[in-house]
């Protein structure tokens, strides 16, 4: 009789244990979706404010008074942000002149780029010959190799990648959408809490925070220890690079605007 009430006792209290961890779980999870929720609404908050701003300048007189050039000039400031490194050669001011003047700035001419309105399909932004590509390969083997991705998983991962750093030569958030802040920084742009734990992650094993080392490193350490790790299972659920570019957008990165289609075409260059 008295094992059958040890027995009893001991099961209440597995029970017990269980319901409380489940509970905890619960609540971490709630407070995580909790906290990206605000992250991103402050995100779509900063970009909408940046977007009025740029109308302001667009169209000054404001009403029905809008500026003849606003289509030229909305075409020039997104190629100057997103897209110095989709140019099909080169990278930098190099790859951005062949790009706006259709080879004059170092490679072989096909005529003058047209702004998107005019364009019958954006072009795909393959990652550069130059600094970027590299980098980008280098990824995609150690992805393959650590995380036992597929082909298709890993560029979807490097092509957000390439997307956020510019085909990885642009390591400092160039206009911080918080204002005032330090922006993002590193191969994922990582920002606020995440910006800091990579420096001190980096910092603390004498890494130089701009090496490959130190950032393949702490995206590895996020999608190893952390609850970032969640994105992997998410990846190895994907069969394309649609999928796959979505899922870490939507999961890791979390961005305010995703400009989804510059991360997708960059994932495809590296297939």
């Amino acid at each position: 009789m008295s094992k059958l009430v040890g027995a009893l006792a001991l099961g209440g209290a597995a029970a017990a244990v269980y319901y409380l961890w489940t509970e905890t779980q619960r609540q971490q999870d709630e407070a995580e979706r909790a906290r990206a929720a605000q992250f991103y609404q402050a995100n779509m908050q900063a970009e909408q404010a940046k977007q009025a701003r740029k109308a302001a300048i667009l169209n000054p007189g404001g009403g029905g008074s809008a500026n003849p050039w606003a289509p030229l000039l909305e075409w020039g400031i997104g190629e100057i942000v997103n897209g110095v490194r989709s140019a099909p050669r080169g990278g930098g001011l190099g790859g951005f002149l062949d790009k706006v003047f259709g080879g004059k700035g170092g490679g072989k001419g096909g005529g003058a780029s047209s702004p998107p309105a005019q364009r019958q399909s954006a072009p795909v932004a393959r990652p550069a010959s130059s600094g970027g590509r590299p980098i980008g390969d280098r990824l995609m083997n150690d992805l393959q190799r650590d995380f036992g991705l597929s082909r298709t998983q890993a560029a979807g991962v490097v092509g957000n990648l390439d997307h956020e750093s510019a085909g990885f030569d642009t390591l400092q958030e160039i206009n911080p959408v918080v204002k005032g802040s330090r922006g993002g920084f590193g191969y994922a742009m990582w920002t606020g809490p995440r910006r800091r734990e990579f420096e001190a992650w980096a910092n603390g094993r004498g890494l130089d925070p701009t090496s490959y080392d130190a950032n393949y490193g702490f995206l590895k350490h996020e999608m190893t220890n952390t609850w970032e790790k969640r994105v992997v299972p998410r990846l190895k659920n994907t069969s394309t690079v649609e999928q796959s570019t979505k899922v870490f957008q939507d999961t890791f990165l979390r961005p305010g605007i995703p400009h989804a289609q510059s991360r997708l075409d960059r994932a495809r260059g590296y297939l």
